[in-house]
């Protein structure tokens, strides 16, 4: 609903609750660490020759349905969106630390999206069911074979010279879930 609202003025949105990687704003205005993963922007991506308007967040709602609903359902729902926000928060200071170490630090970009919080739940989702079978074009195989892919690609994304997908938050958020995933199956175990 969020996305929707922001769809007929998505730079003013971008430009009041986005992250930006200058510290000031930061400091100044602590809230983008939190609003940044609820806007998106409205991208179009063409494959095989195919216009898919909004293909950026259709990506991360498929994501989060097919790998989130597990996750929710083991943690309940509190527990979910409580993780979900700590994944987005911390993926997105691993984003905004990745452009300093690089040297994009100072410039004006402006970070905004969910993919690190969804990765993170990705990260949990490889820890409670990595034998589950999941289906990608068309075949069947076991997630933690996707879910490894998948994190490969990110690496290969992040030393690409292509900097507007935010692989670092991609890897933060997935590493911190797999972390998160194997604390909770450790205290899971210890109540049991």
């Amino acid at each position: 609903m969020i996305y929707l609202n922001t769809l007929a003025d998505i730079d003013w949105w971008i430009a009041v609750l986005g992250l930006t990687p200058l510290p000031t704003i930061l400091f100044a205005e602590p809230w983008r660490i939190f609003t940044y993963m609820w806007l998106h922007y409205p991208i179009v991506e063409t494959v095989n020759n195919l216009i898919i308007p909004h293909a950026h967040i259709a990506m991360n709602v498929l994501f989060l349905w097919v790998f989130g609903d597990n996750v929710e359902c083991r943690l309940g729902p509190g527990r979910f969106l409580g993780y979900y926000i700590v994944l987005g928060i911390v993926s997105g200071l691993g984003q905004v630390a990745w452009l300093h170490i690089i040297g994009q630090g100072w410039s004006p970009i402006i970070i905004i999206g969910a993919s690190g919080a969804i990765s993170g739940i990705l990260g949990m989702y490889l820890s409670f069911f990595p034998q589950n079978n999941v289906v990608f074009m068309g075949k069947q195989m076991k997630a933690y074979w996707f879910i490894i892919l998948w994190f490969l690609s990110q690496i290969a994304i992040l030393f690409s010279l292509e900097i507007s997908v935010g692989a670092a938050a991609h890897i933060v958020g997935f590493l911190l879930g797999v972390i998160l995933g194997e604390v909770e199956k450790h205290v899971e175990e210890e109540l049991s």
